[in-house]
């Protein structure tokens, strides 16, 4: 993991870190692309102005990728970014992370661990989520700010799970096309169970909202992971991938419902070694180490 320094720590204190503290207030349905992958322009020194509202923002490619990669999970543990978007290159990483920063375009937050070192989180602000949308299309979905600070360390570790599942998926031959957050899984799924109108009764509309939000049914409750990978096979066909992140207070029944609706589960060594997550078992793995839930604002 990487390590930041006391400097890096004192000029990220002044970022504010009040953008979005609400569970809708931060979500758009506006629409945006995957993140960019790595290629020969990541970290040219080559910048490209993006208007915003009254003001002009200017950002390179790197930096692009980290605002679109931020937009997708909401928060990243800024370590992880360092180490896989970046590819270790701390260097470029911390200045484009003081890049934005310095433009108001993420805001950053720190996790306290009692048992090792701090880790740093970072999430869009609203201009960057407003840089991230005017810069794309399709049919990602992006978010912004830290709605809940008490999961934040959960949710910080869906893009390390994420990795894992596009690398598996890559050497199959697939391409990640989009990530759904359990955000947008929820409203599809609640949408079409309260529509108005219709002769259908709760349990057949439980049944077809499922159905087309292609989620489980168990004990009579639509089980939703924490997200969803959609990628492309070598045909073109779409496959689904669903992903759930375990935290340290999750209990057997909690694992073992998710486990029977086919999800991947990952988590930190403590939780692997109590419910046995792995290759074979249920598919997903264990993670270096945990993230403290105490997120200093």
């Amino acid at each position: 993991m990487s390590r930041w320094s006391e400097r890096d720590e004192r000029e990220a204190e002044g970022v504010s870190l009040a953008d979005g503290l609400s569970r809708r207030g931060g979500e758009s349905r506006q629409r945006a692309v995957e993140a960019e992958p790595r290629g020969t322009e990541f970290g040219a020194n080559r910048r490209e102005p993006v208007q915003l509202r009254e003001r002009s923002v200017d950002i390179r490619a790197s930096e692009r990728a980290t605002l679109t990669t931020l937009g997708r999970f909401r928060v990243v543990d800024a370590a992880d970014l360092v180490n896989d978007l970046y590819a270790g290159d701390r260097r470029l990483a911390r200045a484009d992370f003081e890049a934005l920063r310095r433009q108001g375009l993420i805001s950053s937050a720190t996790l306290r661990n009692a048992s090792a070192r701090d880790s740093r989180v970072l999430t869009l602000t609203r201009d960057g989520y407003d840089v991230a949308r005017s810069q794309a299309g399709g049919s990602q979905r992006l978010y912004w700010g830290f709605v809940k600070p008490a999961e934040a360390a959960h949710d910080s570790r869906f893009y390390r799970a994420f990795r894992h599942e596009e690398r598996k998926l890559s050497a199959d031959g697939h391409r990640v096309s989009r990530v759904v957050l359990d955000y947008e899984l929820k409203r599809g799924y609640f949408a079409r169970l309260n529509a108005p109108g219709g002769s259908l009764s709760y349990r057949e509309r439980q049944w077809d909202a499922a159905r087309v939000m292609h989620l489980p049914i168990i004990d009579g409750h639509a089980v939703f992971p924490d997200f969803r990978i959609e990628y492309e096979d070598e045909r073109g066909d779409v496959g689904r991938v669903d992903i759930e992140v375990a935290s340290d207070n999750y209990r057997g029944h909690h694992i073992a419902t998710k486990a029977s609706a086919g999800f991947h589960v990952y988590g930190g060594a403590d939780v692997v070694r109590r419910f046995g997550i792995s290759e074979g078992g249920l598919g997903g793995g264990s993670f270096p180490e945990e993230r403290s839930a105490v997120l200093l604002l």
